[in-house]
């Protein structure tokens, strides 16, 4: 408790301390309201789910934060690229971040991180939050929002919203932090239901093999003692024979053991899964091509990695920095599931374009970058049509000008020689 209580103990420079820290406020959303389904999804999960949400957070866990910062602040830029793309906290790398809250935020609808501030306002870690463990209220005297740490013995840690790191993925207008989601409740309730019913006939049948007739009515005690007599010859026979009482008429009864057939309607209730992801059944098996993952990346990936970037940029600079072109970027490549024929076909489409960075096209094939390869070059093979004849001919522009006008005779050569030494 008390090393929590330290995360939320350090605000940020630039954000006053909450003023209402006794006002209770109004419930906004979060743990703890009514709103909220992630306690039913942790119990709807199924494999399928699963699979979506492991899949797409692992292609998060890829992305690289950038801080661009005037150079007067390169140091600062430094510590923040430190913990957006090394460590974030003591026990995290950053991929493992990343995918922890890229997987709270397909699997609940909503992802947060902690801010961390040392005394002296400098950011030095994010931590990652179980969501059901909070509560986000708006004071009820004032315009302040804080997020409030609810333990299960009940005791409560707030900090300011403004030093905490939250993504929504389906915000509405009523309410930016509902996180309620029933479409695909049914679905998944149904794919689980389904397989219960399957592991359950699995475990419980028995399939009668054989039928004995007996002539006269026996006991219980004697059933058993022809029962057992009977397995034992079953086990230890190893030739077909079996020895029975005359009292028995026996029959082995053929039955085709029932197998287990997925119906149709399971393919499409998974299909649905998939669908509400915005990925397909081979995305998640790794089987897709280039075109495949653009469009899952546009549709799916990109809105978490546009909206991580915003919250970057806007909760860890001041108005003032952000007026001055500081930003987070995310640097992501759509070509990085490319062939390399595609990259290849990229790279001379670059170089046909007449000016071009050379470690671009060493970027694209995989290659190290070069030293002053960052500088644009120009081909020879394009230049302005007003200097074609300078690059043809090596005459200059006053030389074309020149050449219609005619040369002065001997005569004014000499006058005008004559003016200029004061004759």
């Amino acid at each position: 408790m008390e090393k929590r209580n330290r995360f939320f103990s350090f605000l940020k420079g630039k954000k006053k301390a909450s003023t209402a820290q006794d006002d209770k406020g109004v419930l906004l959303g979060f743990g703890g309201g009514s709103i909220t389904t992630i306690d039913e999804w942790a119990k709807q999960a199924n494999s399928t789910y699963e699979s979506c949400v492991s899949c797409l957070a692992k292609h998060i866990s890829k992305i690289k934060p950038v801080v661009y910062f005037k150079d007067e602040e390169k140091e600062r830029a430094n510590t923040l690229n430190r913990i957006l793309n090394l460590r974030p906290n003591t026990l995290q790398t950053a991929s493992e971040f990343y995918y922890a809250m890229a997987d709270c935020y397909y699997r609940t609808g909503i992802a947060m991180a902690h801010l961390v501030y040392d005394r002296y306002m400098n950011l030095v870690g994010m931590v990652p939050l179980d969501v059901s463990l909070m509560e986000v209220r708006k004071s009820s005297i004032g315009d302040e929002v804080w997020l409030t740490l609810v333990e299960a013995d009940g005791t409560t840690t707030k900090d300011l919203y403004e030093n905490f790191i939250v993504l929504v993925r389906k915000p509405n207008c009523s309410n930016p932090f509902l996180t309620k989601d029933d479409s695909i409740g049914k679905i998944v309730g149904a794919l689980n239901s389904n397989t219960d019913s399957f592991v359950k006939a699995v475990t419980e049948s028995h399939f009668i093999r054989y039928i004995a007739k007996m002539a006269t009515v026996t006991d219980d005690k004697k059933r058993e003692s022809m029962r057992a007599d009977f397995t034992s010859q079953l086990e230890k026979d190893s030739n077909g024979l079996l020895i029975i009482p005359g009292v028995l008429d026996f029959q082995q009864v053929n039955t085709n053991q029932g197998t287990y057939a997925k119906q149709p309607e399971m393919d499409d209730f998974r299909d649905e899964i998939f669908s509400y992801f915005g990925i397909t059944k081979d995305f998640v098996k790794g089987k897709f091509t280039e075109n495949e993952f653009q469009a899952v990346y546009e549709n799916t990936l990109e809105p978490f990695i546009n909206d991580l970037r915003q919250e970057f940029t806007y909760k860890l600079f001041t108005m003032t920095e952000i007026g001055h072109g500081n930003e987070i970027r995310i640097e992501t490549s759509p070509l990085q599931t490319a062939s390399l024929a595609t990259r290849i076909q990229l790279a001379q489409a670059i170089m046909s374009c007449g000016m071009y960075k050379p470690n671009d096209v060493m970027k694209l094939l995989y290659q190290e970058p070069i030293e002053g390869g960052d500088k644009v070059v120009q081909s020879l093979n394009y230049v302005d049509s007003e200097k074609a004849n300078q690059y043809q001919t090596g005459d200059d522009d006053k030389k074309e000008e020149n050449e219609g006008e005619e040369e002065p005779s001997e005569e004014e050569d000499t006058k005008k020689g004559d003016q200029e030494n004061g004759d």
